[in-house]
């Protein structure tokens, strides 16, 4: 059974903590350029199906941005490595 890393740190150690996430801003902010940098790079020859999977991803963080920091980022982690 595949546990993303993510989900075996916060089971190994003791991280996550209010004092340990990064505002919602900043992780907005990663989002958007997160997109740019993947619509740039498709252009410079990054695979599309790639290319498509980062902008949803960040797309996704944006509109989570409500949610707990740290689930926003274990969500970004988990589209990422689905390739969806």
């Amino acid at each position: 059974m595949h546990i993303s890393r993510p989900s075996r740190s916060l089971q190994n150690f003791d991280i996550g903590g209010p004092t340990e996430r990064l505002p919602p801003p900043v992780i907005k902010a990663f989002g958007v350029l997160k997109k740019a940098a993947a619509i740039v790079n498709s252009g410079y020859g990054l695979d599309p199906t790639i290319g498509n999977a980062i902008q949803q991803a960040s797309d996704d963080v944006r509109r989570s941005i409500t949610l707990p920091p740290l689930i926003a980022h274990m969500r970004f982690c988990a589209r990422l490595s689905l390739g969806s």
